[in-house]
C-alpha cells in the first residue's frame, strides 16, 4: 500500500511539531545563550530545519511574555523584555 500525499503531509506536519517542542524545551531549560551547534546537539534537528523552526517560534512568541533573543547565531529563550 502507497503512503498518500496527505498521510506524507501530515507526517512532515506532526515531525515538525514534535521537532519545535524539542527546540522549544531546549531554549527553556537552557535559561542561557545556546549556539546552532548545541541546538543541534541537544534536539538532533537539521541545522535548516531548526533556524526556520526557531523563526516560527519568534514569530509565535512574539505577542506574549515571552521571546527568543538572538544574538549573533546565539539564541535564548527569555521574559519579553517589556516585562
Amino acid at each position: 500500500m502507497q503512503p498518500t500525499k496527505k498521510t506524507l503531509e501530515e507526517i512532515d506536519q506532526s515531525q515538525e511539531i514534535e521537532n519545535a517542542k524539542k527546540i522549544e524545551a531546549a531554549l527553556f531549560i537552557a535559561g542561557r545563550f545556546l549556539s546552532i551547534q548545541e541546538l543541534i546537539t541537544l534536539t538532533d534537528v537539521n541545522p535548516i530545519l531548526l533556524k526556520k523552526i526557531i523563526s516560527d517560534l519568534k514569530d509565535k512568541y512574539k505577542s506574549s511574555g515571552i521571546e527568543i533573543i538572538q544574538q549573533e547565531s546565539l539564541y535564548k529563550m527569555d521574559v519579553s523584555s517589556q516585562y
